[in-house]
């Protein structure tokens, strides 16, 4: 229970942020107008996917096995990471070009790292 929760806090608060910051939404159909920097994604760059793989450990382990849960969550890690770096970040460098290159040399793909930023840092400001 506690993966699901964690999980779907991650999701309800990265769409939010989408959502109200970055005028628009994860879809690539509707996407956000600015680079969204702040709130989960100050932690990681892909706080959806990060939401979803606990989110999907956690339903495979309730309603299966521990084992299961594991197998659900490796593949969304495994997918969602094939679709982030083969598609959505390309994508991303075309459409913000420099200040997601920055952004992207500064904050973790998908682990948030628990450290101060660099001198300088223009996204991960303590």
């Amino acid at each position: 229970m506690v993966a699901i929760f964690f999980g779907l806090f991650f999701l309800l608060w990265a769409t939010y942020t989408q959502w109200f910051i970055g005028k628009g939404t994860p879809a690539p159909n509707a996407p956000t107008q600015t680079l969204v920097v702040v709130g989960p994604y100050k932690l990681c760059r892909n706080p959806i996917e990060l939401g979803a793989i606990f989110y999907y450990t956690g339903i495979g382990t309730l309603f299966g096995t521990l084992t299961v849960g594991f197998i659900c969550g490796t593949l969304g890690f495994v997918f969602g990471t094939l679709y982030h770096k083969l598609i959505e970040e390309k994508e991303l460098a075309l459409r913000f070009g420099q200040d997601y290159l920055a952004y992207k040399k500064e904050v973790p793909f998908l682990f948030p790292a628990i450290r101060k930023s660099k001198p300088g840092g223009r996204f991960l400001k303590s």
